[in-house]
This record gives C-alpha cells, sequence and structure tokens, in this order.
C-alpha cells in the first residue's frame, strides 16, 4: 500500500489560507512528491521540487532556482526531506531564509515538515555523539575521535558543548571537531580530537561519563562550545506539520514514563527550573576544577549564537529587538565576570564584517560549513599560540 502524507483538517486549512503562495516543495522523495500532488489536487500552486539536481522532466530544480525568484512576499517553502536528503536541508535553509529576510523558527513562509526521528541503521558514520538521542554506542565508546587518540605524541582534545560541537548526525556536512582537527594537522600540529557530545541534552550524561573516564585518557585541553544563555525564541512552538513524530525534541524516555505512572510528587528540593546560565556556570567550575587537579588546559568557548552576534547581524538573522539582544549579551557578560575570564574564549564577534550572515548559518540556529571553518580556524590560531612553541621545543 502506498504510504501518504496526511493532512488534518486543520493544516489543510492553514496551507490553503493564502492560495496566492507559490508553494515551493523542499525534497524529491515519496513525501515532497505526496505533499504535492495534494495541494495541487487542492488547487494550490505547486510548480516543482527543490532538489539537488536539475531534472525539469521530473517536475525537479536544483536549490539554485532560489537566487533567480522574484519578490518573497509571493513565495512559500516547504521542507519535506527524506532522512537521506539532510545535506539538501543544509544547502537551501540559509538560501530561503536569506530570500525570505530573516531565519526565525516558526517564519510563516517556511513549513518544515517532519516525519520520522533519525533511527541508528540511517545514521552510519554521519552519527558522532553516541548517547544524545539513546543511540548505541559509536563502536563501543561513548564518544567519537578523529585522529589517533591518545598517541604519546599527539596533543589530546576533548569538546563538549552544543550542537555544532555535537549530535547524533551531523547538522552539516563539517563539523567543528573534525574541522578543528584538520585544520591542526594541516598546520603541522599533530592533534587528535574527542567530542563527547552535548552535555544539554535530556537524556545524555556525557559530562558523568567524561569524569568517570578522565583517567585513561591523556589529556591536553577540555573544550566547553557553550553559551549556556537561554533564549525564549529557540523554543518557541516549531512551525512543523505534526506527523508521526511527537515533537522534534522528545523527552528522556524515563521522564515519559514517569509522568505517565507517578501519582506522588517526583521530587523533592530540586529545581526544574534552573536556569542555563546557572547550570552552564556550575559546567564551568567542575571542569576549571578538574583541569587544575590532572594538569590539563581548560576552555570555554562561547560560540556566535544568534542572539550574541554583532547587533546588526542579530537582527538581520532573525529579526530579533534591540532591547533582547542587549539583554542577551548582558547576560554572556555577566556570566564571564562571575565564572572569571581566565578560561573563556569568547568568539561571538568572529563573524564581524560578514557580507552574507545567513551563509554561515545552516538553520536559524545551527552553523552552516562556512560559519564551522571560521570557528574552527580561530581556535586553531589560539591552539598555535598557547601550545604551539612548547610542542616545537620538545
Amino acid at each position: 500500500m502506498k504510504r501518504s502524507a496526511i493532512l488534518e483538517y486543520s493544516l489543510m486549512e492553514r496551507l490553503t489560507g493564502k492560495g496566492d503562495y507559490e508553494n515551493l516543495i523542499v525534497g524529491t522523495g515519496l513525501q515532497a512528491r505526496d505533499m504535492r500532488n495534494k495541494l495541487l489536487l487542492l488547487g494550490l500552486k505547486a510548480p516543482y521540487l527543490i532538489g539537488d539536481i536539475d531534472d525539469p522532466e521530473s517536475d525537479i530544480r536544483h536549490y539554485s532556482v532560489i537566487n533567480k525568484l522574484g519578490s518573497p512576499e509571493g513565495y512559500r517553502f516547504i521542507m519535506c526531506c527524506e532522512i537521506d536528503e539532510w545535506e539538501l536541508i543544509c544547502a537551501v535553509l540559509p538560501l530561503a531564509y536569506g530570500f525570505l529576510g530573516n531565519a526565525v523558527t516558526n517564519h510563516p513562509q517556511l513549513i518544515r515538515f517532519h516525519t520520522d526521528n533519525m533511527f541508528h541503521e540511517h545514521a552510519g558514520d554521519e552519527m558522532i555523539d553516541a548517547s544524545n538521542g539513546g543511540v548505541i554506542l559509536r563502536q563501543g565508546r561513548p564518544y567519537a575521535v578523529y585522529g589517533r587518540g591518545d598517541a604519546g605524541d599527539c596533543f589530546n582534545i576533548h569538546i563538549l558543548g552544543n550542537c555544532n560541537a555535537g549530535g547524533i548526525y551531523r547538522v552539516v556536512p563539517e563539523t567543528f571537531p573534525e574541522l578543528l582537527h584538520e585544520k591542526l594537522n594541516d598546520a603541522g600540529f599533530s592533534a587528535a580530537v574527542f567530542t563527547w557530545g552535548q552535555p544539554r541534552s535530556p537524556n545524555s550524561d556525557n559530562i558523568m561519563r567524561l569524569i568517570r573516564d578522565l583517567c585513561f585518557h591523556k589529556m591536553d585541553l577540555l573544550i566547553l562550545y557553550d553559551n549556556g544563555i537561554s533564549s525564549p525564541y529557540g523554543s518557541v512552538t516549531k512551525n512543523i506539520l505534526a506527523t508521526r513524530a511527537a515533537s522534534l525534541s522528545p523527552k528522556h524516555g524515563f521522564i515519559a514514563m514517569l509522568e505517565n505512572m507517578a501519582t506522588f510528587k517526583a521530587s523533592n528540593g530540586i529545581s526544574h527550573d534552573v536556569d542555563l546560565l546557572t547550570i552552564n556556570e556550575i559546567q564551568h567550575r567542575v571542569f576549571a576544577a578538574f583541569s587544575r587537579l590532572y594538569g590539563f588546559a581548560f576552555w570555554h568557548i562561547i560560540p556566535p549564537t544568534h542572539s550574541i552576534l554583532p547587533m546588526e547581524q542579530s537582527r538581520k538573522l532573525r529579526g530579533l529587538s534591540p532591547g533582547f539582544l542587549s539583554r542577551q549579551r548582558k547576560g554572556k557578560d555577566g556570566f564571564a565576570s562571575r565564572v572569571g575570564t581566565q578560561n573563556i574564549k569568547d568568539y561571538t564577534d568572529i563573524f564581524a564584517g560578514a557580507d552574507d550572515i545567513f551563509s554561515l548559518y545552516a538553520d536559524y540556529g545551527h552553523l552552516s560549513s562556512g560559519g564551522n571553518k571560521l570557528v574552527a580556524q580561530r581556535c586553531v590560531d589560539d591552539i598555535l599560540r598557547a601550545f604551539g612553541e612548547e610542542r616545537h621545543g620538545e
């Protein structure tokens, strides 16, 4: 039996509310074709599918067609990609957001149609964080490693952080840890890079795993790659058409089970409303203490997230108010003053002067391959300044 993307009445009402849009469906698989057929049956404009090839006979246009469109008021994008089209998503979203004028999670003219969550068998070589999402460990280890790892003559770097520094699968083809390893070795600096994933993930115990396994590793530098500043604009209702996936970020299985089964107060004395800044401060102090105990260097990189870029870039990218952006930057500066700047590497100005800020983000929050390259190069420069002479002198 042929599968079908079922549109509920409310969703059909939403899609047909503005019948003058040209609906550009991103994706070339069964779900995308099914979506296009349904829109055509509803009398809506859906001239072709957008993919990574140009095949007019199959009604497919290469995504570069976005650069040739007219006024943005007349178009709506519907992301309807199969699991194996993740690189198409990375290529199209920056172009679509740049064309529409800003990269917000619930842009009325960009709808993300999610199907199933990522399966382990589909992740394959793209899986770089074994614990985030409950997938099976990669090669039996709770981390991924680029390079020889723990070799005697190798500089060993360990990374935890947000999803630009680790995730089940790559958000973009080129990730920060992999680029860092590549660029260091290109500079003649022998290094291995371990990535342990996201300490903020609701079902990952990356920090505990790292601390548990510290004694088994030769560690020269530990990087916490996260700003820890909570943004309500990053957690608003996603602009997605619901299918079988309950949500984009499902709760940890234990929490869901507890909510379904418990008839009593689940905890006593623990605050579930603690802000990310406080959590980040605790993580920072833990790693600073362990670095002194075990004799490795500790850097806390604050990356160029959408809300603490230079003001003009943040406003162009996300359309956020100057007041909100000022508060975000004040929060970042307040965090640095609380923990001290000794271990802080502030990279929030790294995109200053960039002509096309959209090209540096894969979507409204994740960096593109180009963005990751700039951050990795900045980190390489810092590492060579801090440890290059010492190692060449050995």
